[in-house]
């Protein structure tokens, strides 16, 4: 018989969890709905009724800003729940799991944003560096070339280039 069948133990369990529970909470730990609020989480951003696509996006792009990875990549998700036909959310969606090393899963993001629109220089860009996170070098190139065809001020891709010794035209 398992320790957690015996009904009292299991009483004692929820008993010792409101407590401990309660005490955060007087120590100042932010409850599951505090924090909802705070990070905008049940909502896709802060300020909104209802989630978005583009207070999604807000938040994910504030979350990625903020270095936390995990929060930007739940956030895409919802924007690309929200509204799958939004490249803005792929391309996002891109950026999170890129930044966390998933190469192969951010290549496939980037390529959905292109799909939906293909005039994207920023996804291009990510494309690039995906690429270059599985090795494939020339690949990588070639999608820096073209997000400098689209966008030929864009930074990003001139210092991709220039980081592995190509030239940007």
């Amino acid at each position: 018989m398992s320790r957690w069948a015996d009904p009292r133990l299991r009483r004692a369990e929820r008993l010792l969890t409101r407590g401990l529970g309660a005490l955060g909470r007087l120590w100042g730990r932010p409850d599951e709905p505090q924090l909802n609020r705070l990070t905008g989480r049940d909502k896709g951003g802060e300020g909104s009724a209802a989630p978005t696509v583009y207070t999604a996006l807000a938040a994910g792009r504030r979350a990625l800003a903020d270095g936390r990875l995990g929060e930007a990549l739940f956030q895409f998700d919802l924007a690309t729940r929200l509204d799958p036909e939004e490249p803005w959310a792929w391309h996002g969606r891109g950026d999170a799991l890129q930044l966390g090393g998933g190469y192969n899963d951010a290549l496939a993001a980037y390529e959905r944003a292109l799909g939906l629109n293909p005039s994207l220089a920023l996804a291009h860009n990510g494309r690039g560096n995906a690429l270059m996170g599985l090795g494939r070098r020339d690949e990588a190139i070639s999608a820096w070339r073209e997000a400098l065809r689209l966008d030929p001020e864009a930074p990003w891709p001139k210092a991709s280039l220039a980081q592995i010794g190509e030239n940007s035209r």
